[in-house]
Parts: structure tokens; sequence; C-alpha cells
């Protein structure tokens, strides 16, 4: 019975500290600071290839060079699509930045591209459209037409 008061007591003082000073936050380990995932293209036809870049920063905002920055494809509509492979890791450049080409594969649809620096990540999304060439239209075949029969309508 004494335990139970005990933690009684804890768990109402907490209560009383949270609800005195309003809501509480708190995030451990704290932010480090932030990756940014972004592409050139969000529409790309299948069969192409588009940039993908990851922007990394300290908490105070400014870039980290030298970061290594993970490129993963989370999913796919087919199975061809590619950073150099599933996953690639590349380095940041002195403005924060690592850059890698995502090739579309041959399926429309929608490719995820996860980008992760240590423990923060950002997603990217590319739409993947029919290919240049099956977009266009095929040409029109040639249309002939004759002139109207004179008589018997062609039951002979």
């Amino acid at each position: 019975m004494r335990r139970f008061g005990t933690i009684f007591s804890v768990v109402a003082a907490a209560l009383a500290l949270s609800a005195g000073a309003g809501i509480i936050h708190a995030q451990y380990p704290s932010p480090v600071g932030s990756v940014t995932a972004s592409t050139n293209a969000v529409v790309a036809p299948a069969g192409s290839s588009t940039t993908l870049t990851c922007q990394v920063n300290n908490a105070a905002g400014a870039p980290i060079a030298g970061a290594g920055c993970t490129f993963s494809i989370v999913s796919e509509p087919g199975t061809d699509a590619a950073v150099g492979s599933k996953v690639i890791t590349k380095i940041t450049d002195a403005s924060g930045q690592a850059t890698t080409n995502l090739y579309t594969g041959s399926t429309p649809g929608v490719i995820v591209v996860r980008m992760d620096s240590g423990q923060l990540s950002s997603t990217v999304l590319v739409q993947v459209t029919g290919s240049a060439a099956a977009a266009a239209p095929p040409p029109a075949a040639p249309v002939s037409i004759a002139p109207p029969s004179t008589g018997d309508g062609g039951l002979r």
C-alpha cells in the first residue's frame, strides 16, 4: 500500500508541475540539424534520369561539408529504377550538398527515394510517366474513300 502511495505522489507531482508550466516538450537526442531532399524534376518520363540533391545542415542552419548522405529507393512501380544501385552513399561538398542521378526505370508510377545523414532523413517523390516515345500518338492510318457505286450497290 505504501508503494502505491509513493507512485501516486510522484505522478501527482508531475501533473502539478506540467499543469503550472504549460505544455512541456523534450526531444532526446536533441536535433542536430536537417536533411532536405530535392529533385530537379518531380515528373520524369520512364527511361530517363533526374538529379537528386541531399542538403545537410547543422542545427544553426549552416551547411555541413564531408557528411555522408545515403540515397535509398524505398519503393518503385517496377524493378529497374536505380541511384547507381538501390542504395548509394555520397559525401556532401562545401555547400552541404550531395547529388546522385535517379534512373527512372521503365515502369510508370511513383518512385520514393529516402536520403539519410546520421539520424536525420528526408524523402522525395518522382512521378514516372510513360516514355517520351510511348507518349507520342501513333501515325494515323491512311484513309481511302471509294467513289459511290452506280446501279446495283455491289450485289452482283
